[in-house]
């Protein structure tokens, strides 16, 4: 007979299983019942608090999910996955610093593992240590050369480098490992947009959308190409597709607004821009561009005041030649 603590896993298990399924289905209350009654039948087991970290995540409940993390490696120390979530969810936090140290932990609990190398890559990118973040993609790829999503991550660091051929090479071959992968046609769609390749792009945003319709950033990026190509109902469309699927994504609202105002729709632009403004206060072209709009409907108190916010944010972002073109235009006005 099974001694009462495997009973105990067994009865968990069928729980934890459940509330996977429950997730599959984007049932949500339902696989945190799950995951609950998995973690009161057995609160020893670290997949069950992994599960629902990783649940917590997805609900964007952050500090429940890293009191999950946190529980799950307090009960199993050498189980990488464990380290690899955390740090993940830490990266998502922008904490950056603890979320290298759980990939370097990762890495030492298990130096093959691919997914560790190139979780700590993105952060050396993000820290812009080039040299380090290349390294750690290329012995990525090397522990797993057939992984697509590998090459993706490469290419993109390559794009920060301006190294456009190598870029392209690795979106090419992350689509030859995996032709049904959206991510990699969406951001082969992004290159080929940066470079003014507007049919290229769009090809690349439809097969990334048909791939993945609920991407919500293909819906604003190929926004993005049809507001430039002056294809404005099409523009329109996506950005209202992009909202639909995240009313909280401020830079939607800013390019939604920058349609309206180049459709000469002055009120609908102001709102979006404040729109924008109320989801990222932080977001400088918005109060910029609020600013000019102000200015040019004679409301020059307003247009002024925005224009200071937006050029006090650009030189605190360091955006330094922004900054001195909107001072330049304070001064003339």
């Amino acid at each position: 007979m099974n001694n009462p603590q495997q009973l105990r896993e067994e009865q968990a298990k069928v729980y934890y299983n459940g509330g996977l399924v429950y997730c599959e289905q984007k049932e949500w209350e339902l696989a945190l019942a799950d995951y609950n009654k998995a973690i009161q039948i057995n609160p020893d087991s670290s997949i069950a608090y992994s599960l629902r970290g990783m649940l917590y995540k997805n609900m964007q409940k952050w500090e429940l999910a890293l009191a999950d993390y946190n529980k799950a490696i307090q009960l199993n120390l050498d189980y990488t996955e464990l380290y690899i979530l955390r740090g993940s969810l830490y990266k998502d936090q922008k904490n950056l610093e603890l979320a290298l140290a759980d990939f370097n932990k990762a890495i030492q609990l298990n130096p093959d593992d691919e997914e560790a190398y190139a979780n700590r890559g993105n952060i050396y990118k993000e820290q812009q240590k080039w040299e380090l973040a290349l390294a750690d993609f290329n012995k990525a790829i090397q522990l797993n050369p057939n992984y697509g999503e590998l090459y993706v991550g490469r290419g993109n660091l390559y794009d920060d480098l301006e190294q456009w051929e190598l870029a392209l090479a690795d979106y090419n071959k992350a689509i030859l490992i995996n032709s049904n992968d959206a991510a990699a046609y969406y951001n082969r769609g992004l290159f080929y947009y940066n470079h003014k390749q507007w049919e290229l792009a769009l090809a690349d945003y439809n097969r990334a959308i048909q791939l993945n319709p609920n991407l919500e950033q293909s819906y604003l990026n190929r926004g993005n190409l049809y507001k430039d190509i002056k294809q404005w109902e099409l523009a329109l469309a996506d950005y209202d597709k992009a909202i639909k699927f995240n009313p909280d994504n401020a830079l939607v609202y800013l390019n939604r607004g920058i349609l309206y105002y180049n459709q000469n729709k002055r009120e609908l632009a102001i709102s979006d821009f404040n729109k924008a403004i109320q989801l990222n206060p932080d977001l400088a072209q918005a109060y910029y561009n609020l600013g000019v709009l102000y200015y040019q409907i004679n409301d020059k108190q307003k247009g002024i005041k925005n224009l200071q916010q937006a050029a006090r944010l650009f030189m605190t972002q360091g955006n330094i030649a922004t900054y001195e073109s909107v001072m330049n235009l304070l001064n003339r006005l």
